[in-house]
């Protein structure tokens, strides 16, 4: 049940998804791959609107050059990504748990299993197949995203559908069964 606090933050958000539909945002659990362009702005979106357990990965560090595009690490210079994310996403929204992971992404398998729901937003094709491996190893849904300039992809891959790899077939799996 939502309280009247969450109600008056979420009111504009319930006109559309309903009552019920927020509950289910705040029950829900998404892990975000790469908190840089693309994540850092999937990230805020996340956040404010209510995702009950936000994960980010990412090993890398805030540098000056990123904040024209990556805005949510202002003040972060040399801080971690994931890290930064945290405690942004912490200040926008008290009511998302949020869960930094600074780690490299060969070291996620068992972290995609805690999460309902994968949001890929790294800018190399290698690791996008190994995320693509581990969500279809634990059927777990994987959205894969990218943008390059001004022009950006996304694609859902749930079970029982095509997946990345089945698309985009030029790498071996990274993953085994």
């Amino acid at each position: 049940m939502l309280s009247k606090i969450q109600i008056e933050r979420y009111s504009r958000q319930i006109k559309i998804v309903g009552v019920e539909g927020q509950e289910k945002l705040l029950k829900s659990k998404v892990l975000v791959i790469g908190a840089g362009g693309l994540g850092s702005s999937a990230i805020q979106f996340l956040a404010a609107s209510g995702i009950g357990r936000l994960g980010v990965v990412d090993p890398d560090r805030v540098e000056i050059s990123n904040l024209q595009r990556q805005t949510i690490h202002a003040g972060r210079i040399g801080l971690n990504k994931a890290e930064s994310a945290r405690l942004f996403a912490r200040q926008l929204n008290e009511d998302v748990e949020v869960d930094a992971y600074p780690t490299k992404i060969e070291e996620i398998p068992e972290i995609v299993r805690e999460y309902d729901v994968v949001l890929d937003c790294v800018d190399d094709l290698k690791s996008k197949f190994f995320i693509n491996d581990i969500c279809v190893k634990y059927g777990v849904p994987y959205v894969h995203a990218s943008a390059v300039g001004f022009v950006g992809e996304i694609m859902t891959v749930i079970k029982d559908t095509a997946c990345y790899r089945c698309v985009f077939n030029t790498h071996q799996s990274a993953v085994t069964s």
